[in-house]
């Protein structure tokens, strides 16, 4: 398993969304997988970066080859009518 489906938070400064990929240190599944967070009010346009969202805290090792990782939403809850959160996964 490369990454399950995000789970989902919401809070008065963001949204916050956790998700499991491959640990980097303990190569068990596929290499050189990209996971990039994506937020939009509309479903149409998406954005990700660090003006959008941050990653809350280091990787938290679930001992089977897999890290979870949280990121938190930096857009206030209250300026967006909607709120999506996406993990997009490539691979080179």
């Amino acid at each position: 398993m490369l990454a399950e489906r995000p789970t989902h938070r919401r809070g008065t400064i963001g949204s916050a969304c956790w998700f499991r990929r491959n640990n980097s240190n303990r190569v068990l599944f596929a290499t050189n997988i990209s996971y990039t967070i994506q937020v939009s009010s509309d479903m149409a346009t998406w954005n990700s970066g660090p003006a959008y969202t941050a990653q809350i805290g280091p990787p938290i090792d679930n001992g089977d080859g897999t890290q979870t990782i949280t990121v938190q939403n930096l857009v206030p809850v209250n300026s967006a009518t909607n709120l999506f959160i996406r993990v997009e996964i490539s691979h080179p």
